[in-house]
């Protein structure tokens, strides 16, 4: 199912949030492109008049509930969901329990350090299946350091050319 550039986003009223939810009980779910629009982005409602601002989670994190339940969907396309740390992690958890994933796409999302850490972490925790993950131009890659060269510290990792010495410390904890 092709819905991205639609400029989907979460609001008050829920309604791509119902969307979402719909999608997690799908039986026959294989393909999911929902890239390029703003799903990662937490958002404000109006509660009441009170409490005039209540801040929402994204609504890129119900794709964890798809991702657990979802014995047929084979890729997911969340590419440049304006997807960040909080909602990497959400996305993580359901990546570790995945069953039939093949590829997910998360490129162009700025899911920091620990988002990153959080998302390799699943790929070897999941004990269905293995995937494959699109990582590029995420905000991450700027942090890897090369060879320790202090007038050099920060790169940007290109995929296609990974050579170089680079460090990524799994081990380090994230605040």
């Amino acid at each position: 199912m092709k819905l991205g550039f639609n400029n989907l986003r979460g609001s008050s009223s829920g309604n791509v949030d119902g969307l979402l939810h719909c999608f997690s009980e799908m039986g026959v779910l294989k393909s999911l492109d929902l890239q390029s629009n703003l799903l990662g982005q937490d958002y404000t409602s109006r509660v009441d008049f009170k409490y005039p601002t209540e801040t929402k989670t994204p609504p890129i994190c119900i794709l964890t509930d798809l991702l657990m339940k979802s014995h047929s969907l084979k890729d997911l396309n969340i590419s440049n969901n304006s997807m960040g740390g909080n909602a990497a992690l959400s996305i993580a958890h359901g990546l570790t329990h995945t069953q039939q994933l093949e590829s997910i796409d998360i490129s162009g999302n700025p899911i920091g350090k620990l988002g990153m850490k959080m998302i390799m972490q699943s790929m070897n925790s999941n004990v269905h299946t293995k995937f494959t993950i699109n990582l590029k131009d995420i905000s991450a890659d700027k942090e890897i350091k090369l060879n320790n060269d202090s007038a050099n510290s920060s790169i940007n990792f290109d995929p296609s050319n990974p050579e170089g010495n680079f460090t990524l410390d799994l081990i380090e904890s994230y605040n």
